[in-house]
């Protein structure tokens, strides 16, 4: 991505982003688009074998298609599509998603100030994340259930021409099935490992989620691709431990503006290793936030 071609006064200024996505709210509470969840006993289990689920047709069109909306308009503006979590709507469409998330985590589980928003282009430079594990020493319980989640949403429809996630289920994945220490060669594969590899093709409106310890990635995209990889995702843990991260967010609370301008500045440092959005007026944009407003 080039230069922003926003200031920092624009991205302060809750009248900006008003005025860029009018059809959005912040601070105005938005609505919980209702979803259709699978049968909760169905999704645990599956997160409980296989690590992670991929549900489609979750979450209704027109909410989806919001999103969608605004990642594009910030995308169009150079604007990094992480900013998109100004919006209420951002948040409140993984608020839909508190059945299967108490379920798996518990009924006092609480969100991780830890999120993020992709718009991968359909060309060979594109990709999305490298392979990795979300969190290397998060706790599975000896029932393959996890103390926290990443839950997943593509905006678009997700491929392999246009870098779809792509996982290693858990029966397949020695971090699992021994309960190794996680080193280096944990976010390897080679040989016939290779062939463990499971491609989640998505089409907007379907819940991706898995535990933190998942080994994953976003792929290669391609020219061939038909249109962008937009998704959003946002982490969260069970109640009744330690916090993972801080601030832990009450699921049904809404971050005042000003703090989840912070929140995207300390994720812009803490993610370095992963997205491209590198150049200097960003890195000073996001620790200028951080410093300002995290909570």
């Amino acid at each position: 991505m080039t230069s922003p071609r926003f200031t920092a006064a624009e991205a302060t200024s809750v009248a900006f982003w008003r005025e860029l996505c009018p059809a959005l709210t912040i601070e105005g509470g938005g609505e919980i688009p209702p979803a259709r969840l699978p049968a909760l006993a169905t999704l645990r289990e599956a997160i409980r074998l296989e690590g992670y689920i991929n549900a489609p047709d979750v979450l209704p069109l027109p909410a989806i298609a919001r999103l969608r909306g605004a990642i594009e308009t910030l995308h169009g503006r150079g604007i990094p599509p992480a900013f998109a979590f100004v919006y209420d709507e951002f948040w409140q469409i993984f608020r839909s998603l508190a059945p299967y998330l108490a379920e798996v985590l518990g009924t006092d589980y609480r969100a991780l100030p830890a999120f993020w928003a992709w718009y991968v282009e359909p060309t060979d430079a594109a990709s999305g994340w490298v392979p990795h594990r979300d969190r290397p020493t998060a706790r599975i319980g000896p029932d393959n259930i996890p103390e926290s989640l990443s839950v997943w949403l593509p905006l678009t429809e997700a491929t392999p021409l246009n870098g779809c996630m792509y996982v290693v289920p858990a029966p397949w994945d020695d971090h699992f099935k021994h309960r190794e220490a996680p080193t280096q060669r944990l976010t390897t594969l080679e040989g016939a490992q290779l062939q463990n590899i499971r491609a989640l093709p998505a089409a907007p409106g379907a819940l991706l989620s898995w535990n933190q310890a998942l080994f994953h990635w976003g792929g290669r995209a391609s020219k061939l691709g038909t249109g962008p990889r937009c998704s959003i995702s946002v982490e969260f843990q069970r109640g009744d431990i330690a916090p993972l991260a801080s601030p832990l967010i009450h699921p049904e609370a809404l971050l005042p503006f000003r703090a989840r301008l912070g929140l995207v500045g300390h994720l812009f440092r803490a993610y370095t290793p992963f997205h491209r959005v590198t150049t200097p007026e960003i890195v000073a944009l996001a620790a200028a936030l951080e410093w300002k407003f995290r909570p």
